[in-house]
């Protein structure tokens, strides 16, 4: 299992540092909120149907986002530490998830309760900057993927995943890989042999 650094809270700092300036009241306010949560390989953060009602952060680990359709599982996205993580849907509104999380490695994470981040929406307005800000990039991030799939190919996504050093490349099993494409695993393995010989 991926252990803590002696100051867990120091990694959250710095990825709240790249979004807003928070003063130290508010920092000690929130760490007072932070429990920790370990997950083996192959456990499951939540569950289709399940509520979700903390915000997460990845300390050490990998987490793989899927949604079943037809009796298959299919991969929506991946999440790696240092970077929150939580169902902005469920969380948001309090309805069931629609997809499971599953830990792709031994996970660990921090874990921080929605009435706390409501609190703190109330606290102080650096948390609106935060919150305003991590949603922008999740929609930058998702209009990326939409545009990648219209118009490259999954040979063309996978040399761009390759060429920007993508975690996804080394980390990630063929087969949630290639469900992450659209692909099968044998269409990627034909991918990647080709790519090889390049």
């Amino acid at each position: 299992m991926p252990t803590l650094t002696a100051d867990p809270t120091a990694a959250i700092h710095a990825a709240l540092a790249h979004l807003a300036d928070i003063p130290d009241e508010e920092l000690t306010f929130m760490a007072a909120h932070r429990s920790e949560r370990h997950l083996d390989k192959g456990e499951h953060l939540f569950h289709i149907g399940d509520p979700v009602r903390h915000l997460y952060f990845i300390h050490a680990g990998a987490l793989r986002v899927y949604y079943l359709h037809d009796g298959r599982e299919h991969t929506r996205s991946f999440a790696f530490e240092n970077r929150f993580y939580t169902n902005s849907y469920s969380f948001n509104t309090g309805r069931p998830s629609h997809y499971a999380v599953e830990a792709l490695e031994d996970t660990t994470l921090s874990s921080f309760p929605r009435n706390a981040i409501d609190a703190a929406y109330e606290r102080h307005a650096c948390w609106e900057r935060v919150g305003r800000r991590s949603s922008e990039g999740n929609f930058i991030a998702k209009e990326q993927k939409e545009m990648e799939m219209r118009i490259y190919s999954p040979e063309e996504r996978y040399r761009r995943l390759v060429e920007a050093g993508s975690p996804l490349v080394h980390r990630v099993p063929l087969y949630h890989l290639a469900s992450y494409l659209g692909i099968t695993p044998e269409t990627l393995s034909r991918i990647r042999r080709r790519l090889a010989h390049t």
